[in-house]
């Protein structure tokens, strides 16, 4: 999943709670989350500051 932006307390799956990593993707700086959703692996990007103009 990418979030370009964690709003209204919305947050990533996630099994900890943090961020385990944080990269730089296309010019932007990401955290890097990941959890289970159900029988899924899931990584999420979060964004560390609200993008309104991504391409990537």
């Amino acid at each position: 999943m990418i979030w370009l932006a964690a709003l209204g307390g919305a947050g990533p799956i996630s099994s900890t709670g943090s961020p385990i990593a944080t990269v730089t993707l296309a010019g932007q700086s990401w955290k890097l989350y990941n959890g289970r959703n159900s029988q899924l692996n899931v990584f999420s990007f979060v964004a560390t500051s609200q993008n309104q103009n991504f391409n990537g």
